[in-house]
């Protein structure tokens, strides 16, 4: 058996909801080939549970994040080095900036690492600390870019999330990149029953339920949305929008608060926080339609690789999607919207007639049931055991 080491991208065990590395890596260590130990970043209170070995760290505790890994950085390289040693790891799985680049530099050339890329890393860490649109925010960018190019280079093998990462990793000079999905859980699946949800918010049969699941953070882009929704409701389509999720390490949902109330859609918004992962397909399916509202112009919504996609058409729920990359990958399935006119416009078609969408999204539910975890886990087994064997 295999030990494996893995260094994710957040608190492993803390992290409001379980991230695309916990997907995998339980399923991994469910298998009789691999044992995985995690260390844990001491982010939130929070226990997920887990099947893993976990190693807490006993660091610094700092804020913002940015700080927290700047200071503890070379107690968390020292930290790994010592537990590689310690348990006997056979494989390294770096997925993280901070302590995964001094480990990079004086790594052991014997061990082999593999570094898993979920997301566009020089903006979304940029983005905690800085606008990233502004000019500090490009610089810090460009900066960690640096790093992310180090590490990739000095790693056996790189897996990304998206098609876009793919190629961007390639151009970074990564290690034999492969694309390794994200996906969605077996319990999306069954068929639930949304009646209920939509009566205690009060809805009608009439009510068109736009819905939004995930982290509320700086890589959407909710105006056009709202926006669409303030322009359908003047147009006489009863529009509610549904928020599933909150803030992840910024107050993006304060500024959408905001947004709304400017707009004067206090009454027509719901926000329910981050629920438990098995509930969420319970508010999936009270939704007539499932948004995507990446920011194009931000390379962490641009290079995104979202599973939202698959969480949405998994209840059969059309899909109203900003046209990044991945998403234009299964355009016969989705519907594509850049503005608020583009929203309405949607909003009012499916008002008159929802046949054609949901037609459309029943086909997507079937390239979603090859879209799992499951599926995933046993790519990420392959790319392992090839990292192993090279």
């Amino acid at each position: 058996m295999y030990r494996v080491l893995l260094i994710p991208s957040s608190d492993y065990v803390g992290h409001p909801f379980p991230q695309r590395l916990n997907h995998i890596f339980e399923r991994i260590n469910s298998q009789d080939q691999f044992e995985v130990h995690v260390v844990r970043f001491k982010l939130y209170e929070k226990q997920l549970n887990t099947s893993v070995a976990v190693h807490e760290l006993q660091d610094l505790q700092f804020k913002p994040l940015s700080l927290y890994y700047l200071v503890n950085m070379a107690f968390h390289s020292g930290f790994v080095h010592k537990l590689v040693r310690k348990e006997c790891i056979d494989l390294v799985v770096l997925s993280n900036l901070s302590p995964c680049f001094i480990h990079s530099l004086v790594k052991d050339d014997k061990l082999p690492i593999l570094f898993d890329l979920p997301d566009y890393f020089p903006v979304s860490a940029a983005g905690y600390i800085v606008p990233p649109c502004s000019l500090p925010g490009k610089a810090l960018a460009s900066f960690l870019e640096g790093m992310l190019k180090i590490i990739l280079m000095n790693c056996r093998k790189t897996t990304v999330a998206s098609h876009a990462l793919l190629e961007y990793a390639r151009r970074l000079g990564a290690g034999s990149p492969s694309y390794l999905p994200n996906g969605v859980g077996e319990e999306f699946f069954k068929d639930h029953d949304g009646n209920e949800m939509r009566e205690n918010l009060r809805l009608t049969k009439d009510d068109v339920l736009l819905g939004y699941v995930g982290s509320l953070a700086f890589w959407l882009n909710l105006k056009p949305l709202l926006g669409g929704l303030r322009m359908a409701k003047k147009r006489g389509i009863p529009a509610k929008l549904l928020l599933v999720g909150g803030n992840l390490h910024s107050d993006y949902l304060s500024n959408v608060r905001r947004w709304v109330a400017d707009l004067g859609l206090t009454d027509s918004v719901f926000y329910t926080g981050f629920v438990p992962y098995d509930e969420v397909p319970k508010y999936v399916s009270a939704m007539d339609l499932g948004a995507l509202p990446h920011d194009v112009k931000n390379p962490t919504g641009y290079y995104a690789g979202p599973n939202k996609i698959w969480e949405y058409l998994s209840q059969g729920k059309p899909v109203l999607a900003s046209p990044i990359p991945e998403a234009l990958l299964c355009w016969q399935y989705l519907e594509f919207v850049n503005d608020a006119e583009a929203y309405s416009s949607v909003l009012e078609s499916f008002y008159k007639d929802p046949t054609p969408f949901i037609e459309k999204a029943e086909k997507g539910r079937e390239l979603a049931k090859t879209m799992t975890w499951e599926n995933s886990a046993r790519i990420m087994e392959k790319c392992l055991l090839e990292t192993l064997n090279q």
